[in-house]
């Protein structure tokens, strides 16, 4: 059976607090950064941003934000690189998902 808009019924949850997603773009290119806040927050997200891995630690530590995901370069200055930033975030933030 095909599903269709009429059988699919959305249930709202019981205490749910909706709020926007908030994703942290780490760059160290200034231009791409502003290009992909600019297109994520056309779509409706909050956007958080980042030129190094430092500043994204830093940014994920502060009690005071909640962030949904990290959406970082692979290639970038300072002692962590992407691949060393995902590698931080897996070890201390398990469920913060990485792109």
């Amino acid at each position: 059976m095909a599903m269709t808009d009429e059988t699919v019924k959305q249930v709202p949850l019981s205490g749910a607090i909706e709020r926007t997603p908030t994703i942290l773009i780490v760059d160290d290119e200034a231009l791409i950064r502003m290009t992909v806040s600019d297109f994520l927050q056309e779509r409706g997200f909050k956007v958080l941003e980042a030129s190094n891995a430092a500043e994204a630690i830093e940014a994920i530590r502060s009690s005071r934000i909640a962030i949904d995901l990290v959406f970082s370069d692979v290639r970038m200055p300072g002692d962590l690189d992407g691949f060393g930033l995902a590698t931080w975030i897996r070890k201390n933030r398990p469920e913060l998902p990485v792109i």
